[in-house]
């Protein structure tokens, strides 16, 4: 769940997360009150990188097949 997690936010920002970086994103992600895990990500996401994500009919390829594994890395960890 946290390597979809942080390739998701490398697609984003177009850098490499440093330790440091990885931190930050999992005291995002820990200290999200969402609901479940996949919204407790995306909240990450935004908080590390506020720019707007584009929506669905506007993402890359790329960028929607690296939510879809989020996604499914996200059902995983609810499901244990």
């Amino acid at each position: 769940m946290r390597q979809a997690l942080f390739e998701l936010v490398e697609y984003i920002s177009q850098y490499e997360l440093s330790p440091t970086g990885q931190k930050l994103v999992t005291h995002y992600f820990n200290s999200s009150k969402a609901a479940d895990t996949y919204d407790r990500a995306l909240e990450a996401v935004e908080r590390y990188f506020p720019e707007q994500m584009p929506g669905p009919d506007d993402r890359p390829p790329r960028l929607q097949r690296l939510m879809d594994q989020l996604k499914a890395a996200s059902k995983a960890w609810d499901a244990e």
